[in-house]
């Protein structure tokens, strides 16, 4: 749709929501927890950048964002 892609990286939740709970823990043992979002310019794929099937222009597109995300 060439509608802009918006990446977003969280750090941090793995101490605010442990794996097995449901609510967020802010406070532990009086020690406080906190979480990050860190938000990257704005990028637009064009259909006519990626050659071959959507199946094709679909990797290449979570590539594209994947590098940038381990940039962030």
């Amino acid at each position: 749709t060439e509608c802009p892609v918006i990446p977003v990286r969280l750090y941090g939740l793995e101490d605010v929501i442990p794996k097995g709970t449901s609510l967020p823990r802010f406070f532990d043992r009086l020690q406080r927890k906190s979480a990050k979002v860190v938000f990257g310019s704005a990028m637009r794929f064009a259909k006519q950048a990626f050659s071959g099937t959507q199946a094709q222009a679909r990797k290449a597109t979570m590539r594209a964002l994947r590098e940038v995300l381990l940039r962030m």
